[in-house]
């Protein structure tokens, strides 16, 4: 039996120095480099460390040191300085040994996909000290550098490297896709439905932000409170790439948001020194769901495209299916406005109840005809408004083809629905308008007055009064309002007037400083391709002294002209001046228009 304890005790001190070896040998890069490889045999990943520590006065502490790893498929790497692993030998073989994993100065990127490799490893503690991380998860990058923070417990998951538990962490540069922030801070919870931020701060662009919230897997986010102050952010959306973000199927609810001097800027957009509170909002297709909430609002500028307004002051509030504006004023072309309405969701229908416009200098787009054939943009079904008052406002159409500007201008505007069925026009009410002075096609008018009012079920007529010189032209128009096209029929008259001032009106061969009087009718398209080509009619000009000359329009080309001193001939019936168009309706074809 001698033999047999002593060959025990033999094969027992045998394999306590092969443990001492392995041991002291680990403790080599040669033993290092030689288990890395046994580890890269019988596991998923290519593992290389540099050399470990250890010491028996704490015996659960693993040290690591230049270690680097790479997962098969390449959708995980790590490459650390230093990694201690804290081990509690009582959990030895429950699976819950590591207490804790700390990694120092270590470079992590993980891509996050279905079949994302498995980490083989669990800690209560996961812990990192000035590290850098990249992670990737379908269309969302996170880049985050001087890293230290953990998350407790650590149970990693293949489409969550970090598992789920309650984490902590500072970085000196955090960027998530184009956002960049510095001196980030946050603390929070990552739950397998909801990640939840119980408190976070840093800086972006300069600007200090802080916040908490809850962002859902779903999509959702539920923002309790966001405080931002002196933040710029440049972004390379269009604005209507703005809508198509806000009208996003992810659902957003906002407790509480205060913004402090904002500065942002898109491809075709800006906003700036925007400073706003809103309590109780929630979005889902840009649409809110929340059934009471208030916006006040007001920014230094905001450009629109082609647009600015300047010292924007605003104060909405929400009710349920309406939002009410309150008080809405501003700076517009050198111009002050300020108006109150409200905009009904379920009919958007935009009422204007009252409004008023100052002081403004105003050039009319190259395409505002077109822009008015054009139907109604999706959220807007109606315009009506209530009371509208201009005053001493500058007005100008620069297009050459018949360029006009009128000085000192006011308006008055009352009860006029502006869209009926997604077209614009004149539906209901009655507009004024007066000015100083102007000039129609570089001729000098004096104290013109205008009126546009609904006439009939589908029809509109304007009439316009003006003085040039010593005389009076009186002008007026009636148009059928009609989907694809809007006939017209036009009535104007002149007394006393400079016979030459019709060839800038578009007639030709009138000699200058000629006195006399003029009658015109014409009839067209205000829809057609080319409004002129869609224009017929007559003109006759009876001079104080000499022939009554008469002028022939056809197609938008004067194709007569005849002097007579023979009685006047009754002019051409408007039905009678075009083969290639429809009639006007009846109702258009009326005597006179103009006002008397």
């Amino acid at each position: 039996m001698k033999w047999l304890t002593k060959l025990i005790t033999y094969a027992l001190l045998l394999f306590l120095l092969v443990i001492v070896f392995a041991y002291i040998g680990l403790q080599t890069r040669w033993g290092a480099s030689y288990a890395s490889q046994f580890l890269s045999k019988f596991t998923d990943y290519d593992i290389e460390v540099g050399i470990m520590g250890h010491e028996f006065s704490n015996a659960g502490e693993f040290i690591f040191q230049d270690v680097k790893l790479e997962s098969q498929n390449k959708d995980l790497s790590l490459n650390a300085r230093q990694i201690v692993i804290d081990v509690n030998w009582r959990n030895i073989f429950n699976g819950t040994a590591i207490r804790r994993l700390v990694i120092t100065q270590g470079e992590i990127a993980a891509i996050s996909a279905e079949n994302s490799t498995k980490i083989p490893l669990s800690a209560d503690i996961l812990q990192f000290e000035n590290s850098q991380l990249q992670l990737k998860q379908a269309n969302k990058t996170i880049q985050v550098s001087g890293f230290t923070g953990g998350i407790t417990p650590w149970h990693p998951t293949i489409n969550h490297p970090f598992g789920y538990g309650e984490f902590r962490f500072t970085t000196n540069q955090m960027s998530i896709n184009q956002l960049a922030f510095r001196n980030v801070a946050i603390t929070g919870k990552l739950q397998e439905k909801v990640t939840e931020i119980s408190q976070a701060s840093g800086y972006l662009n300069n600007g200090y932000i802080a916040g908490e919230g809850k962002a859902f897997t779903d999509g959702s986010i539920n923002i309790d409170r966001l405080v931002m102050n002196k933040v710029g952010w440049q972004n390379d959306l269009t604005f209507n790439n703005l809508f198509d973000a806000i009208n996003s199927n992810n659902p957003l609810q906002i407790k509480n948001l205060e913004l402090t001097n904002i500065d942002i800027q898109g491809k075709d957009w800006a906003l700036a020194g925007l400073s706003t509170e809103i309590d109780q909002i929630s979005f889902v297709r840009g649409s809110w769901s929340s059934p009471k909430s208030k916006i006040s609002f007001n920014m230094d500028q905001l450009v629109i495209k082609e647009q600015q307004l300047d010292t924007l002051i605003g104060e909405l509030n929400i009710d349920t299916d309406n939002i009410n504006i309150e008080k809405l004023s501003g700076y517009y072309n050198k111009g002050v406005f300020n108006l109150s309405g409200t905009w009904q969701r379920n009919d958007k229908i935009l009422t204007i109840a009252d409004a008023k416009l100052a002081g403004i200098l105003y050039t009319l787009p190259e395409d505002w005809l077109e822009f008015f054939a054009q139907p109604a943009p999706s959220w807007l079904s109606g315009i009506s408004i209530k009371k509208f008052t201009l005053s001493q406002s500058l007005l100008m159409n620069i297009q050459p083809q018949f360029p006009f500007e009128f000085t000192a201008l006011g308006a008055n505007i009352e009860n006029v629905d502006l869209i009926k069925q997604k077209q614009w026009g004149i539906w209901s009410g009655k507009a004024t308008f007066n000015a100083d002075s102007g000039t129609i096609n570089q001729v000098l008018v004096r104290r013109p007055f205008m009126e546009i009012r609904q006439s009939g079920k589908s029809s509109a007529a304007a009439s316009l009064t003006v003085s040039t010189d010593k005389g009076i032209s009186k002008l007026g128009l009636l148009v059928k309002q009609e989907p694809k096209k809007i006939p017209f029929l036009l009535r104007a008259s002149g007394t006393n007037i400079d016979l030459a001032d019709l060839n800038q009106w578009g007639w030709q061969g009138f000699p200058p400083q000629t006195l006399g009087d003029f009658d015109v009718t014409l009839q067209g398209d205000l829809l057609a391709t080319s409004l002129a080509k869609s224009t017929n009619g007559e003109l006759m000009a009876i001079p104080l002294q000499g022939k009554r000359m008469y002028r022939t329009v056809i197609k938008g080309e004067v194709t007569s002209s005849v002097e007579s001193e023979t009685s006047e001939p009754s002019m051409i019936q408007p039905e009678a001046l075009s083969t290639s168009q429809s009639p006007l309706p009846t109702e258009l074809q009326i005597p006179s228009l103009v006002a008397q």
